[in-house]
């Protein structure tokens, strides 16, 4: 079974190939046709730029993991591995514009900037969750879905989210965050979220149940288990197919 974590445009982009995406493509099916390997996507953005949209397998996020949210901390977060790396399809210079003049956190495997570094633990990273007072995701919606795992672990938490408007952002605008792709007025967001701590619990609560709602455990499951059960099919039948 192959599971699709990335656009097919991203990854390219990330590694600076100078392989031709299509032909790329093309090799893949081909490899996916001949050898009967099921493909599963985690978005349909990514399966459908890999062209494999026919099983999508959304990502889970369990509230009952996560710690009681405080909010105490008044300064937003955002958890990403390698963000100069990914500068384009996170929409990093749009992060940078429209949080210039606001507290926001990096908590990640980024080298390549000082004094940030991931989490040390699982445990250490749900305290982090439970004490800033917002998320941030931003990503070029051709490249990378509106919401990444960390953001479904923050809604997961009780955190709102801020972004730009990514059309598969799981965020209702107003209401479990905001969003908006103009750097001023989401730094305006950030700045009302950080005066107002009980707006903040508010908005959290809701991204929670969104969350629930969208990314439960329960549908995950039953996804992969679907998944796995084409995927064991199929090699059956190649190995029907390579004894006959």
């Amino acid at each position: 079974m192959l599971v699709i974590h990335l656009t097919l445009d991203g990854m390219m982009l990330e590694q600076n190939s100078k392989t031709d995406p299509a032909e790329f493509k093309r090799t893949v099916a081909e490899y996916v046709r001949h050898t009967g390997v099921h493909v599963v996507a985690v978005s349909r953005l990514k399966g459908a730029s890999w062209g494999f949209a026919d099983d999508i397998v959304l990502l889970a996020a369990d509230s009952a993991d996560y710690l009681p949210w405080q909010g105490d901390l008044p300064r937003g977060l955002r958890v990403s591995n390698f963000v100069l790396r990914r500068a384009h399809t996170l929409l990093w210079n749009f992060h940078e514009r429209a949080f210039a003049g606001v507290p926001v956190t990096l908590v990640g495997h980024n080298p390549e900037i000082p004094g940030v570094c991931a989490s040390r633990s699982w445990d250490g990273l749900k305290e982090t969750l439970r004490r800033h007072r917002f998320f941030v995701h931003t990503a070029h919606p051709q490249l990378e879905d509106g919401y990444n795992m960390a953001t479904l672990e923050a809604m997961a938490a009780g955190l709102p989210v801020l972004g730009n408007a990514h059309p598969s952002s799981p965020v209702e605008h107003g209401l479990s965050g905001f969003l908006s792709d103009d750097p001023k007025q989401l730094a305006g967001y950030a700045n009302l979220l950080l005066a107002d701590r009980s707006l903040a619990r508010k908005m959290g609560r809701a991204a929670q149940i969104r969350a629930a709602e969208k990314f439960s455990p329960a549908a995950f499951q039953s996804g992969m288990r679907r998944a796995i059960s084409k995927a064991q099919s199929k090699w059956e039948e190649a190995r029907v197919a390579v004894a006959g």
